[in-house]
């Protein structure tokens, strides 16, 4: 299920790509690294609380209370009685998640992921807590050492395709998710075409190499493969190129987008930005 438009604290709009929070009688959220930006957060979640309002509101409200007695005159001319002033409203802050209790063996786990790892303790306790997933995870850094990409991707990406489904009857390892990962830091496949390979892997299973290979999305990354997309994306967009260079820069994004869609998702976003940025001087 996906909700657009939700109300969120004012402090969230400082939120960064990865940060984690938990929103009340709903679960853990993270603010995803490659769709989220600062005009458009996009949250995804990643452990689902259980809703104990809900079921207190199916018993009905709670009786209410005896009416308070009302003091007499005597003890009303006693001393003026405070008058209630306006609520003070709390101090805005970064929303912290608040641990769930861990098991002894857990909470090793734990501080060996932020310890030895570095990992954000709310992805060291999230992965932890479920025995399959640590394997998983355990598995695909022994493939690929980068810890931190690939908690991201267990935590934003794998996670929240599962859904409710048991990590353990996933048609793939540890090692195929470690290779996925590596594939990304070679720049061999953006994270949107990442996105994509995982979806294939949940379906079927089999070697993201081969599922590049076979479907023919390797990333566009050289300056030879994007130039001749980039000239003609703007030869085919003269006015917003105008008024780029007459100031409106924010039109960075406009560029990039189309390219992006030329290439039908294979260029390198970081490459594409900076030859634009050189192309549009």
């Amino acid at each position: 299920m996906t909700r657009t438009g939700c109300a969120a604290e004012p402090s969230l709009a400082t939120a960064r790509p990865g940060d984690t929070f938990q929103f009340e009688r709903q679960g853990y959220f993270c603010v995803d690294r490659i769709d989220s930006s600062a005009t458009g957060l996009v949250f995804n979640r990643v452990v689902t609380l259980r809703d104990t309002w809900a079921k207190l509101q199916s018993e009905g409200p709670a009786p209410a209370a005896p009416p308070a007695r009302r003091p007499s005159r005597r003890q009303r001319g006693q001393e003026p009685q405070p008058k209630a002033g306006p609520s003070q409203p709390s101090q805005p802050g970064r929303p912290r998640p608040s641990a769930p209790a861990l098991s002894p063996a857990v909470a090793a786990q734990v501080r060996r992921y932020c310890e030895q790892l570095d990992l954000p303790e709310a992805d060291a306790v999230i992965i932890a807590q479920e025995p399959t997933v640590a394997a998983l995870f355990d598995a695909a850094v022994a493939r690929h050492p980068n810890p931190k990409a690939i908690a991201n991707w267990v935590v934003n990406e794998l996670l929240r395709a599962v859904k409710d489904r048991d990590p353990a009857t996933l048609p793939f390892g540890g090692e195929h998710l470690g290779e996925l990962v590596s594939l990304i830091d070679a720049g061999t496949i953006s994270g949107k075409i990442a996105k994509e390979v995982l979806s294939e892997m949940l379906a079927g299973g089999g070697s993201p190499k081969q599922i590049v290979d076979d479907r023919g999305i390797e990333q566009l990354a050289s300056a030879g493969d994007l130039e001749p997309i980039l000239d003609a994306v703007i030869a085919e967009n003269p006015d917003p190129a105008a008024r780029y260079r007459a100031g409106k820069t924010s039109l960075l994004g406009f560029f990039v987008g189309q390219v992006m869609k030329a290439s039908r998702g294979k260029a390198n976003p970081q490459l594409t930005r900076e030859l634009l940025l050189k192309k549009l001087e």
